[in-house]
């Protein structure tokens, strides 16, 4: 077998996040689709993103992302409280500190902390193309870091509020050992919420497709270094006999 057959047949969700990377690469690198896709929710006549006023939009865009990050801090410290506790279950450990560092580092740290403040990528809402005074750039093509307000072209790339909702992908790393049945629905499960999130930041003119996507890659790659690179999680199911 060739190193590359290996690596695919070693790394399968590696492999199928590159194509998925590569894909994104073509479609939004290489064209303006953001624009094309972004323009089905804006309003040219008005100026405006009719969609933000929808209530399950506004309620995403104002306390999901809030929300959510909360309520899965205190999941990931519940699972360690509960290790401390009964000290014969020491899978819970591993699966809080998992949970916990995997969503300090993805949406935290790299998201929020790193790309959206550096990047420069104007939101939707404040190029030219859409009533706003900042130039359109394209997923690798960054601007001054930074929101406008304080000089910089914008805080779009990627999309914190996705990147959040995508992060829920780490329960399918501790499903693959633990729930190996329910894994592939838990994955689905966190595709369909980082989707729905972002069609909401999307349709709100917060944020281009690709933000979204993006987000997505970069959460997902962070869930899979951390699973089994650094807490070497299993990744078949384990045993009931070992499972404590």
């Amino acid at each position: 077998m060739n190193p590359l057959r290996r690596f695919i047949a070693s790394h399968p969700e590696l492999a199928i996040l590159a194509v998925i990377a590569t894909i994104a690469v073509i479609l939004f690198d290489s064209v303006p689709t953001d624009l094309l896709l972004s323009a089905f929710f804006f309003d040219s006549r008005s100026t405006t993103w009719p969609a933000s006023d929808i209530d399950w939009v506004r309620f995403l865009n104002l306390h999901f992302m809030e929300g959510f990050s909360a309520a899965a801090a205190v999941v990931s410290l519940v699972c360690i409280a509960i290790s401390l506790r009964h000290r014969q279950k020491n899978e819970w450990r591993r699966v809080g500190v998992f949970l916990l560092l995997s969503l300090a580092v993805g949406p935290g740290l790299l998201v929020n902390g790193v790309f959206k403040s550096q990047w420069g990528r104007a939101r939707p809402e404040h190029v030219v193309q859409f009533g706003g005074t900042e130039q359109f750039r394209r997923p690798f093509e960054p601007g001054k870091g930074g929101a406008p307000e304080l000089g910089g072209a914008g805080r779009s790339f990627p999309s914190g509020h996705a990147a959040v909702a995508f992060w829920s992908s780490s329960a399918f790393f501790v499903a693959r050992y633990l729930l190996p049945a329910q894994a592939g629905l838990i994955l689905a499960g966190s595709i369909a919420l980082g989707s729905v999130v972002g069609l909401a930041r999307v349709a709100a003119g917060r944020h281009f497709v690709s933000d979204i996507l993006w987000a997505g890659i970069l959460v997902f790659g962070v869930n899979w270094l951390i699973a089994y690179r650094v807490m070497a999680l299993p990744r078949q199911p384990t045993p009931p006999s070992t499972a404590q």
